[in-house]
């Protein structure tokens, strides 16, 4: 029995950039992917498994973003903010499932 192996190209630098994760707030799942190669992180924003919103944030000028959505039954509003110094995005979060809030708070949703 032999073995075949292929060869790719693996960039392993590149690789050690890329970090990625996602939370759940209720209903809310933020999915995060920061990519230091190309110094940005771009986060995904699902309620009730429907896409509200995709923000890309670079990180060489972090504006804050906003993202909000309901599907009917649910409601988000989210908030994301860099903080270069401390290298953390931190998220302001409020959801509402049926009329009744769910989850309000603050955080670090990464940090690298």
């Amino acid at each position: 029995m032999s073995q075949e192996t292929t060869n790719y190209p693996i960039n392993k630098e590149q690789l050690s950039g890329q970090h990625g994760g996602s939370r759940e707030f209720g209903p809310l799942l933020l999915t995060y992917n920061l990519d230091l190669t190309q110094e940005k992180i771009t986060v995904t924003a699902k309620l009730a498994g429907v896409t509200i919103g995709i923000r890309v944030i670079e990180l060489n000028n972090p504006y804050p973003v906003e993202i909000a959505g309901s599907t009917g039954i649910s409601r988000a509003e989210i908030e994301l903010t860099v903080n270069a110094s401390n290298k953390t995005l931190n998220y302001n979060i409020s959801v509402e499932n049926f009329g009744s809030r769910v989850f309000k708070g603050s955080g670090v949703l990464l940090d690298w």
